[in-house]
């Protein structure tokens, strides 16, 4: 049961990989995402089913349209491979419960499973969104903040049993570190130092994990960023003063740091706290 789960859980994962493209490709045009149609970028041509099958479909048509031939590039195949292997990562890793107990489904945790599919998707969005236009957009962005208060209520209230005082602090205190520093930032530089849509990720950030999570999604968002810009600083494609998004580095950070935290926990309580 357990493989078959993880490979339904790329093949949806792949279309979901698809369907991201897809929307940020038409909300950045200003399109109606749910009626309008998939088509070339560059000929027009309305695409036809059997040119939206995820990953096969650009393998088979080897990264071409079938209509213009010209490049549909490599950000298509990427995007579903990615979200694939963010969903199977997900259920191999997920860190809040058994989803299958002995035989048997534990629906609690597969319906929280499914609300954090939904995330990750969301999250997928934003991360390309700003990666390629340098935005965090609202459309975006509050959805995600609804979803991700469902997904904290269910886990912590009703799944973990918290009073509700200390689920309010404890959320309190987990906005701190990102919402908390980032809006800091955000004043004193009157919005030159970072942007706000990463202020209000930080709300997402709260919502998903608890105080040290948050600080280890702060320390890791820099770091993978530190680590992603340092070859092009190097190679002087960027200087210190370029403006780069750094929506994708959080996005990424919190993703890993959720997945991971009782790990990280356990480690810094080892080695940091005794």
């Amino acid at each position: 049961m357990a493989a078959a789960i993880a490979i339904f859980a790329a093949l949806i994962g792949a279309a979901c990989g698809s369907f991201v493209g897809a929307l940020t490709w038409r909300m950045h045009r200003k399109m109606d995402w749910v009626k309008s149609r998939s088509i070339c970028e560059h000929c027009k041509h309305q695409l036809a089913v059997c040119d939206l099958i995820p990953i096969l479909s650009w393998l088979m048509l080897r990264g071409k349209c079938r209509y213009c031939r010209k490049p549909i590039g490599w950000l298509t195949l990427i995007l579903e491979i990615s979200v694939a292997a963010a969903f199977v990562s997900s259920y191999l890793f997920w860190p809040l419960g058994e989803i299958i107990v002995g035989h048997n489904l534990d629906w609690g945790q597969l319906a929280l499973f499914g609300i954090w599919l939904v995330i990750v998707v969301l999250m997928s969005a934003l991360f390309v969104y700003d990666a390629r236009w340098r935005l965090l957009p609202n459309k975006l962005l509050w959805p995600l903040v609804g979803v991700a208060t469902v997904l904290s209520v269910f886990s912590n209230i009703f799944i973990e049993q918290l009073e509700l005082i200390d689920f309010l602090t404890q959320i309190g205190l987990a906005m701190l570190p990102v919402a908390g520093i980032y809006g800091l930032l955000y004043l004193i530089s009157r919005g030159k130092w970072i942007g706000f849509g990463d202020v209000k990720f930080g709300l997402v950030v709260g919502l998903l994990v608890n105080w040290l999570g948050a600080v280890l999604v702060l320390a890791g968002a820099n770091l993978i960023g530190t680590l992603a810009m340092l070859p092009l600083l190097i190679k002087r494609k960027l200087t210190i003063n370029s403006k780069i998004p750094f929506g994708p580095f959080l996005i990424l950070a919190t993703f890993l740091i959720f997945l991971f935290l009782p790990n990280l926990t356990n480690l810094v309580e080892k080695y940091f706290l005794y």
